[in-house]
């Protein structure tokens, strides 16, 4: 009977300790670093695009997200991209454009695992673009209703950083 209760006690030891080495081993999700989620954004707005700003987006003490606005001084545009920081998960992205004078924004907003956008806008001379940026974290959605207006003659919005 002690044998019995000893083996079994030691079988629970071994278990325990194997299903916490399992749990422990689970694999955690990768974020893209500055230069990776940056590389993503180029490649997304495609040939001629340079990274002019960037805003990372945090909540509950994770980076979740970074937008970036490119430009294109041939193509005289404009183009924002809201890259997902925690791949491969899916997550709510959206990102908003919008030009000096213009009353509409153009927008892209899903669940996404790579990234919302590429949106392209044409902003010639002196245009000024404002974003409006949005992700979603364990349950919570991060992001701000509208960036101050910014690039070329108009410089940064605050809370961004020059890429």
């Amino acid at each position: 009977m002690k044998l019995r209760r000893l083996v079994v006690s030691l079988l629970a030891i071994a278990a325990t300790t194997i299903g916490a080495v399992l749990i422990s081993a689970a694999p955690a999700q990768a974020a893209l670093s500055y230069a990776q989620s940056k590389s993503v954004a180029a490649n997304a707005c495609g040939p001629g695009y340079y990274a002019q700003y960037y805003h990372t987006i945090s909540g509950g003490g994770v980076n979740i997200s970074r937008v970036f606005l490119l430009y294109n001084s041939t193509a005289k545009k404009n183009c924002t991209v809201n890259v997902n920081l925690l791949t491969p998960s899916t997550r709510y992205l959206a990102v908003y454009i919008q030009k000096t004078g213009d009353t509409e924004w153009t927008y892209d907003r899903d669940y996404y695992s790579s990234y919302a956008g590429p949106l392209k806008i044409s902003a010639p001379g002196t245009a000024c673009v404002r974003l409006s940026y949005f992700a979603t974290y364990g349950g919570h959605t991060y992001g701000d209703q509208a960036s101050g207006w910014m690039t070329g003659s108009c410089g940064g919005a605050e809370g961004w950083h020059a890429a």
